[in-house]
């Protein structure tokens, strides 16, 4: 029977250590630009917009959730069922599939002041760029089989909105930090070798 993948939250680092990360290599794209990079206004927004791109994050979103049509499966009873007089029961499996958008490495990172809730199941890696959860019911019934996914994410969805909050933060931050180092170092090479 297929299962859902749940990972527990206190696996993960925090999302510091990702901003940290990022923060520690900026210092080096800029000190490696050459003066191709920015003499000309076009090179210097080509330069500007590939660093940003490999240092800032894209929040994560995901979408309305898809049903496939689901498998059956028949779940043969234990000994102690049978003599209980309980027969075979029937099982739909569910896939619900969430599409993934964003930075998927903030799954692996937690936000400031996560915590889970003993009912939840953990949080839901996406693989490739997207989400599945499968679902067990008694019939088929795509609808419920959504719903219950939606509930099933609730720990994944506060990980997505914990780390969007605080990346938002640090983007903006952080883009600020870039504009002025990029223009200093464009001034700079330009002064020394142009």
């Amino acid at each position: 029977m297929k299962k859902t993948a749940f990972t527990h939250p206190l696996s993960f680092h925090a999302i510091q250590v990702l901003t940290a990360q990022r923060n520690s290599g900026i210092s080096s794209k800029i000190n490696n630009l050459k003066l191709a990079d920015v003499k000309d206004d076009n090179s210097y927004a080509k330069t500007v917009e590939r660093i940003k791109n490999e240092v800032l994050l894209t929040p994560v979103a995901i979408s309305d959730p898809t049903c496939n049509e689901p498998e059956y499966e028949e779940i043969k009873p234990s000994v102690q069922q049978l003599m209980l007089g309980l027969s075979n029961k029937d099982h739909f499996i569910h896939e619900v599939t969430f599409l993934v958008t964003g930075d998927t490495i903030l799954f692996n990172y937690s936000p400031s002041g996560m915590s889970s809730s003993s009912s939840s199941s953990g949080i839901v890696k996406p693989q490739g760029s997207s989400i599945k959860v499968y679902v067990d019911l008694p019939n088929v019934n795509p609808e419920a089989a959504k719903a219950r996914a939606k509930l099933e994410l609730t720990l994944t969805q506060n990980l997505i909105t914990g780390n969007n909050a605080q990346i938002k933060d640090w983007n903006i931050a952080t883009e600020n930090h870039l504009t002025e180092a990029l223009e200093t170092k464009r001034m700079k090479l330009i002064s020394m070798f142009g």
